[in-house]
C-alpha cells in the first residue's frame, strides 16, 4: 500500500512507511487529575492543518469488522511495554474496555478485541452512555457532564486484581474517560487512543 502521508509505496500493510512512523507524534497526554493516569495518543491530530490525517481519523472511526484494522495501528509493542510497571503491582490479568460511544460506531470494541488477541487477557464490554448525543454534538458547557454508567450485569463486578485498559478513538479534554474511570470506581487511569484532538493555540498537554 502506499503511505498516506508521503504517498510512497510501502510493501507492510500501515497507513505510514517507517520513514513517516519515526517523524509522527506518539506520546502520552498529561491531564490535571487527582489520579495516576498513563493515557497514550497514537497521532497528534490537529484539525484543518492535515487534511489528510483528517480522512485516516474519519475512515477509522468508521472502521466495520469487514476492513483491516491492523494497518491503522502503529509500533503497538513500544505502547504497551513502556506502561509503567506500577500499573501492573498485585494484578493478575489484564481487562481491555472499550469506550460507549453515543453512535453506532464499533471501532473502539474491534481494537478491544485486537489487543486481546495480540497481549491476552480478556475484553467486557461493561460500560454504557446514558443518552444518545455524541460528545462532539454538546455544548462545550455540557461536555464536563457526560454520563457513563455500569451495565446492570456489571455493577457488583470485581475487577480488583485486573489492570483495566480503556479503549478509545479521539481523546480531546479526557471527560469521557473521566466519565469511564469513575463509573468503575478505579484509582488509576491506563488507555490507548488512535489520536489526541488538539485544537489550534491550544497548550500542548503532552509530553513526547
Amino acid at each position: 500500500m502506499f503511505c498516506y502521508q508521503c504517498n510512497t509505496y510501502w510493501k507492510v500493510e500501515k497507513i505510514l512507511c517507517s520513514n513517516c512512523a519515526k517523524q509522527f507524534y506518539q506520546g502520552k497526554v498529561l491531564l490535571d487529575w487527582p489520579i495516576q493516569h498513563d493515557i497514550f495518543a497514537q497521532f497528534l491530530w490537529i484539525p484543518n492543518e492535515d487534511a489528510n490525517l483528517h480522512q485516516v481519523v474519519i475512515h477509522y472511526k468508521n472502521l466495520t469488522k469487514h476492513k483491516p484494522l491492523s494497518k491503522y495501528l502503529i509500533n503497538l509493542e513500544q505502547w504497551f511495554y513502556n506502561i509503567p510497571n506500577y500499573f501492573f503491582d498485585n494484578k493478575t490479568e489484564i481487562i481491555w474496555v472499550p469506550v460507549p460511544s453515543g453512535s453506532k460506531r464499533f471501532v473502539n470494541h474491534l481494537v478491544a478485541e485486537y489487543m486481546k488477541t495480540y497481549f491476552g487477557g480478556r475484553v467486557l464490554d461493561c460500560l454504557m452512555k446514558i443518552g444518545n448525543l455524541e460528545q462532539k454534538q454538546l455544548p462545550k458547557s455540557q461536555r464536563q457532564n457526560i454520563a457513563i454508567t455500569l451495565k446492570p450485569d456489571f455493577i457488583k463486578f470485581d475487577w480488583s486484581n485486573a489492570l483495566i485498559i480503556f479503549i478509545d478513538d479521539i481523546i480531546t479534554t479526557g471527560n469521557t474517560l473521566k466519565a469511564c474511570w469513575q463509573a468503575m470506581s478505579l484509582n488509576y487511569v491506563v488507555s490507548w487512543h488512535f489520536a489526541y484532538r488538539q485544537k489550534p493555540k491550544s497548550p500542548l498537554l503532552v509530553e513526547l
